[in-house]
C-alpha cells in the first residue's frame, strides 16, 4: 500500500548497518505491513493513545484498532470534544472527518452497532445492529454479566 504524499514526512526509518557500525536512514514508499511486528506495533500505539486519554486526561472512551469512541455528559461535551481534538493534534494523529467525527449524541453508531444511551442514568442502554435490516436488539434491561454476554452473542451472530 503506497504512502500518501502528504504523509511522506513521517515515512523515514533508521536501520543499523553492521558493516559501517552506524545507523542508516531510508524513506519508505509503501506501508511496512508484513514487516515483523508492524500490526502489533500499530495496535500498541493505538492502545497507548487510549491509555493516555483514559488515565491522564480522564476521557471515558474505548478504541478498536484506530477507531476511538468517546462519551461525555451533555454539560461538558463541547469541552470534551475540544480536549480530544487537541490531544490528537498535539500527537500528530490525524482524525477522520465526515460520518466518523460527529457531535456527541445520546444515540450514535460505532463499528456497525447503534448505541442508545437515553436511559443510561438508570443503568439501561440499548444496542442494535446498525447495518442489518433484521437487526437484533438487546432488550432494555439492567446490565448483568449474563445479559451482556447474551446481547454480545446476538450481535456477533448477525454480524
Amino acid at each position: 500500500m503506497a504512502v500518501s504524499e502528504s504523509s511522506s514526512w513521517v515515512t523515514y526509518v533508521a536501520v543499523y548497518n553492521p558493516g559501517t557500525s552506524k545507523p542508516e536512514v531510508f524513506q519508505m514508499h509503501a506501508l511496512p505491513f508484513g514487516a515483523t511486528m508492524s500490526v502489533f506495533s500499530f495496535l500498541r500505539v493505538a492502545h497507548s493513545l487510549w491509555f493516555l486519554g483514559a488515565r491522564c486526561l480522564g476521557f471515558v472512551w474505548s478504541n478498536y484498532f484506530d477507531d476511538f469512541i468517546c462519551m461525555s455528559q451533555d454539560a461538558s461535551s463541547t469541552v470534551t470534544s475540544g480536549c480530544v481534538r487537541t490531544f490528537f493534534d498535539l500527537l500528530g494523529w490525524k482524525v477522520s472527518g465526515g460520518d466518523k467525527d460527529l457531535p456527541f449524541d445520546r444515540v450514535f453508531k460505532a463499528l456497525g452497532v447503534q448505541i442508545s444511551l437515553f436511559n443510561f442514568g438508570d443503568s439501561i442502554f440499548l444496542l442494535k445492529l446498525a447495518q442489518v435490516n433484521r437487526g437484533a436488539s438487546c432488550f432494555q434491561r439492567k446490565p448483568t454479566r449474563r445479559g451482556n454476554t447474551q446481547c454480545l452473542g446476538k450481535i456477533l451472530a448477525l454480524s
